[in-house]
């Protein structure tokens, strides 16, 4: 369990559909990986960001992301300006709309799979 630190921190991480979201896009992954399909001669990756479901958070978690790059346990970083190719959005359009907003101003794209909002067209 996560302490709530207003726009630093999270509540209890969601059990209801969180787990299942993360293993289905990295199964899809995988697969996309395995069949060699539709990217040929390359292997593509997911990097899977908890939301905490504040659109506050994603959007700082988004400009370190860019700015800083992955920073792993050993404390090497993986720059990832120019490895990004596009980014999925969060069930809730609150979520999505703040991605959204982020993602314009740095030149990605989003897929919002769920998200029901007319301001996401």
């Amino acid at each position: 369990m996560f302490v709530r630190e207003g726009t630093s921190g999270c509540g209890d991480i969601s059990t209801t559909n969180t787990y299942e979201v993360v293993e289905a896009m990295r199964l899809a992954v995988q697969k996309i990986n395995t069949d060699n399909l539709y990217f040929p001669n390359m292997r593509i990756g997911t990097i899977i960001i908890c939301t905490c479901n504040n659109p506050v958070v994603i959007q700082r978690k988004l400009y370190n992301l860019f700015r800083d790059g992955l920073t792993f346990a050993n404390s090497s970083r993986l720059l990832l300006q120019d490895k990004i190719i596009g980014f999925v959005g969060d069930v809730g359009s609150s979520i999505s709309i703040s991605m959204a907003e982020v993602l314009t101003r740095v030149g990605h794209v989003q897929i919002s799979y769920a998200s029901t909002s007319p301001v996401l067209r």
